[in-house]
């Protein structure tokens, strides 16, 4: 899919539903453009490439999703979207590379999975928590490459909904583990109530890192960081030297797979932190 005016891919509804090996190359490119004649008619401007409303039990594998866009009255631009009640839905194996974040995760989702999935140079909010952390979302074993001048991970409390959240005692987030988030630009972790545990921070973090008690602050020893290109097969420069600190470092997942990004088995009981699981460890 190329230069598509807005999503990319929606499913909504599905029950064990598959979205696999699909690219989305300049999705969202015309949403919200104040010169579209809609007829009168009110319309949802808020887009995403491949996202995912009311499934169950779905996945979404191996896709390949860059430079999405994100024009005024989107207030999206991701590449992946766990939306309005989504349950025990897994997003697995995919990279993001020049988009708006990677994952947006709504309102009334829970028991959601975000694991071993790769962002590259993504901008503005590298993941978007609306949900509570009570409703178990989980992203663990990610890359989160930065290199612009500032983009987010964070909690959305903007909306009347979520603002009513906090003031019940809600805590919105989501929880984070074994991940590697890796500036070379300026990061920031703001307005988190969310679970960090066990995650590798590197680089210039503009409000240090969040709250975590078994953090990593070191580098994680990449082959080539920032040299993920075109195609699945383009993004060993994350593999973990022989001598990263990442290296069977990672909390216990009880529901962490049996593969990594690249296809190496996860069988040893040792995780390593990110999204490459060293054939050494």
């Amino acid at each position: 899919m190329e230069n598509i005016g807005g999503d990319g891919i929606v499913v909504i509804g599905a029950i064990k539903g598959l979205i696999e090996h699909n690219i989305a190359d300049r999705t969202c490119q015309r949403t919200g453009d104040p010169d579209l004649d809609t007829g009168g008619e009110e319309w949802w401007p808020h887009t995403a490439a491949i996202w995912l409303w009311r499934c169950n039990g779905t996945i979404m594998q191996f896709n390949e999703v860059y430079n999405t866009g994100r024009q005024p009255g989107n207030n999206d631009g991701q590449a992946y979207d766990f939306d309005y009640g989504c349950r025990k839905c897994i997003l697995q194996y995919n990279y993001s590379m020049n988009n708006h974040g990677l994952l947006l995760v709504m309102s009334l989702t829970s028991g959601n999975i975000a694991r071993y999935n790769i962002s590259q140079s993504d901008q503005r909010h590298l993941l978007l928590i609306h949900g509570k952390v009570s409703d178990g979302n989980l992203i663990h074993n990610n890359v989160f490459y930065v290199d612009r001048s500032t983009v987010n991970v964070d909690y959305h409390a903007d909306a009347e909904q979520n603002e009513a959240k906090l003031k019940e005692g809600e805590i919105l987030g989501a929880t984070f583990k074994n991940n590697i988030f890796y500036a070379t630009g300026q990061g920031r972790f703001r307005r988190g109530g969310s679970v960090f545990d066990r995650n590798c921070y590197f680089g210039p973090w503009r409000n240090g890192i969040p709250e975590d008690p078994e953090a990593l602050p070191a580098d994680p020893m990449f082959v080539t960081p920032g040299s993920g290109g075109i195609g699945l097969s383009a993004w060993a420069g994350y593999h973990l030297q022989a001598k990263s600190p990442c290296i069977n470092a990672g909390a216990s997942i009880e529901t962490v797979g049996k593969r990594d990004f690249y296809g190496n088995p996860i069988t040893d009981g040792a995780i390593d932190i990110g999204a490459y699981e060293h054939p050494a460890g």
